[in-house]
């Protein structure tokens, strides 16, 4: 598989999840498997902002708490910068009411992240930690 083989699509998702896709089957170092196959989960805005807030505040490791909603409510704020269409992916939901519950993605103990995007700009925050 080589750049000949790169998805081109029209929609912003049509080109976006197939080229991380086509990535992933080439094994770059920090994508050995496909991560939709085995375990991001598209998220909503409200969803989002919570996993941001996990991923920029809060120990993964030890001493996992509930996050302040001011947290929230800033980590909303940043996601702001991003168009009305926009998109979000993350490996769990971190919940530490309803259990921490998520898919790894690398060979850290723990990770957590969120991949945002809209028709213009992108990112990735990811973190992770060793216990």
């Amino acid at each position: 598989m080589g750049a000949a083989d790169a998805p081109n699509s029209g929609s912003v998702t049509g080109q976006i999840v197939p080229m991380m896709r086509w990535r992933a089957a080439l094994q770059y170092p920090t994508a050995a498997y496909d991560p939709f196959a085995d375990g991001l989960l598209k998220l909503d805005g409200r969803q989002a902002a919570h996993m941001l807030a996990v991923a920029g505040t809060v120990g993964l490791a030890y001493g996992f708490r509930l996050l302040c909603e001011a947290d929230v409510e800033r980590a909303a704020k940043a996601l702001d910068a991003l168009g009305r269409r926009r998109w979000f992916f993350g490996n769990g939901l971190w919940r530490a009411d309803q259990g921490r519950t998520w898919t790894p993605l690398s060979a850290a103990t723990f990770d957590c992240g969120l991949i945002g995007f809209d028709e213009a700009q992108a990112f990735i925050f990811w973190v992770e930690e060793e216990n």
